[in-house]
């Protein structure tokens, strides 16, 4: 049994290191192929978004809001948050070229140092700006949704 059990665990870390890391600013198409599809289709095809929440939320996505999204393709939370996230912009009809996406080691950097000024503790993490200010941060899951936290955070500004 102990034999059976170290097995499973090489096989594991073996079929998972076999997922090349993805480092730097990427594009969502190169999460839409192989390997990332499979996980990234389908958190985001299974996703269910609150359909009152996302009424709400996608008029206040406009020009003047860009989101940065830090994640790593070896962390089990992007691979559940970012998809999903994907399906709330899409949903909102959010022009996605405003999103800038950073892929990063497990020391929470890139080679060519785009994390320095971020303070990245915890990926995934989804920096929200309005008129190139920051106004909140949707930090490894969200609170309650990820459209909600959103509606929240971009709520607050118009206070």
């Amino acid at each position: 049994m102990k034999h059976l059990i170290i097995f499973l665990v090489m096989l594991t870390t073996t079929l998972h290191a076999q997922e090349p890391y993805l480092l730097g600013k990427i594009t969502v198409a190169q999460l839409q192929q192989s390997p990332y599809k499979k996980w990234f289709n389908n958190q985001h095809n299974n996703y269910a978004t609150d359909k009152k929440t996302m009424a709400a939320l996608q008029p206040l996505l406009d020009s003047t809001v860009h989101i940065t999204i830090v994640m790593a393709t070896w962390c089990g939370d992007s691979k559940e948050q970012v998809p999903r996230f994907y399906k709330v912009l899409n949903q909102s009809i959010y022009y996605t070229n405003e999103v800038t996406l950073i892929c990063t080691d497990k020391n929470k950097t890139t080679p060519d140092g785009l994390l320095l000024d971020k303070n990245i503790i915890k990926v995934p993490t989804f920096i929200v700006y309005q008129h190139h200010k920051e106004i909140g941060r949707i930090i490894e899951t969200p609170a309650t949704t990820l459209e909600n936290d959103l509606l929240q955070l971009l709520l607050l500004q118009r206070k």
